[in-house]
């Protein structure tokens, strides 16, 4: 097959994935959220002396995760098709002036964007990787990782299922020699990961009292570890760091809560990706802190 049919191909594999990861994305939090109310409420009901006390509390309702869009106003159904990427918004755009057809409002083009992108970052990977079952493997943490980064950022919350799943996922690779690492190379990037970020994470506490950084951000950095090895981790944790940094600091210029935590999983999301495309500038950083440590 020519390659430009082979890149479209994989360009159209990736809007579907990039409507996958808006599924997860939405519907993966409001799981959470709704298991956390449940154990509340079972906690609750349970606790006699608060029987006594108060009147009993609404059982919380159960979040189904396939189903079909809705409104992120209304929650009103959409059709069938919303399933399909893009679909959702042309039709909003053309049909009903980009609002939704019950409530009115405005309709946000953002899950669009999320597929538009991971189609484009599809197309990049295969040009870039010619080794098919490379391919398969480097789309799919592309797909954990871009779901990872959307929901940290809307709700900075990183969800176990994830991380977890880019931990074992990394073990397994290697011990089925499907990665660039060995199994033990795999073990001990993930210990190395681990590390890196929990003791920095306990002296915070210690010293201020609070949690500087969450547990799923330490869960990543281990994860990322079982897939590129610990070489590389302190030149990803940099690059993180100095990219989480500079966000900062125009965010502190153009808002005056600067007090309010912004969530530090993208930027690591997105250094190892890099990492694991073998980006020259991580590769080459690594080695300068190598010679410097």
């Amino acid at each position: 097959m020519d390659a430009p049919l082979i890149l479209s191909l994989f360009g159209v594999v990736g809007l579907f994935v990039g409507s996958l990861v808006n599924l997860i994305s939405s519907r993966l939090p409001l799981i959470i959220y709704a298991q956390w109310r449940q154990s509340c409420y079972l906690f609750i009901t349970t606790d006699t002396d608060y029987n006594r006390a108060k009147p009993e509390v609404d059982k919380p309702a159960e979040v189904a995760f396939f189903s079909r869009r809705g409104c992120q106003h209304c929650q009103h159904s959409q059709s069938i098709f919303s399933i399909l990427p893009l679909l959702p918004w042309l039709y909003s755009w053309l049909y009903v002036q980009g609002r939704c057809p019950h409530c009115k409002h405005a309709i946000s083009p953002c899950n669009s964007y999320i597929e538009l992108l991971t189609g484009f970052i599809f197309m990049v990977i295969v040009s870039l990787r010619p080794e098919p079952i490379n391919i398969l493997v480097i789309l799919s943490l592309t797909a954990l990782l871009l779901t990872a980064i959307i929901i940290d950022i809307r709700h900075q919350l990183l969800p176990d299922a994830l991380t977890y799943t880019l931990i074992w996922s990394g073990l397994i690779c290697g011990y089925l020699e499907l990665s660039a690492l060995t199994v033990s190379e795999s073990l001990l990037g993930l210990i190395a990961g681990f590390l890196l970020l929990w003791l920095p994470a306990r002296c915070f506490k210690f010293i201020k009292g609070v949690d500087g950084l969450g547990h799923g951000d330490i869960k990543l950095m281990a994860g990322l570890g079982a897939w590129i090895g610990a070489s590389l981790l302190p030149a990803v944790l940099f690059c993180a760091s100095l990219s989480g940094l500079i966000y900062w600091w125009f965010k502190h210029h153009r808002s005056a809560d600067s007090r309010r935590p912004i969530a530090f999983g993208p930027f690591l999301a997105g250094a190892g990706w890099l990492a694991l495309l073998g980006d020259p500038f991580i590769i080459d950083l690594s080695l300068l802190l190598q010679v410097f440590v």
